[in-house]
């Protein structure tokens, strides 16, 4: 039994003892002050870094501040707009409701004209004529209606 927990023989067993060097996980002061500021601005390759990365992020604000300045112009022209609508509407009930008010609402029954005509009979025929005589072209003249 002791053979199949043995490493040499199961390869994919190991123990707990460390056959490597530990990994230092933290920085002592005197290592943190290569990284100073002082330091970045004397070597040249940190100071090309730093610029060129000042550089894009000016550019990036510039751009994103460019376009919600648009933004912001494209909202306030709509909210312009929809001010003016109700605006005018507001004007138009209120002008609507001023000439509704100076009608004369004071209409009697014999004030209102009645027609009473007779049709002669000519009107009439010609009325139904046009309703539904649009086949009669086709037929009158063979009757000989025409």
């Amino acid at each position: 039994m002791e053979e199949l927990f043995s490493s040499k023989k199961n390869p994919y067993i190991t123990h707990n003892t460390p056959s490597t060097k530990a990994i230092r996980t933290h920085r002592t002061l005197c290592e943190c002050e290569w990284y100073t500021p002082s330091n970045y601005d004397n070597d040249p390759e940190m100071k090309f870094v730093m610029e060129n990365y000042n550089r894009k992020t000016s550019e990036r604000f510039k751009e994103y501040d460019e376009r919600m300045n648009k933004n912001r112009q494209k909202c306030k022209e709509q909210c312009d707009k929809e001010i003016q609508k109700i605006i005018l509407k507001d004007k138009l009930e209120k002008q609507m409701e001023q000439q509704f008010s100076t009608l004369h609402t004071d209409i009697q029954r014999d004030a209102i004209p009645t027609c009473v005509c007779e049709k002669s009979l000519a009107d009439k025929v010609e009325k139904g004529c046009l309703r539904c005589g649009y086949g009669l072209g086709t037929v009158a003249p063979t009757v000989g209606f025409i």
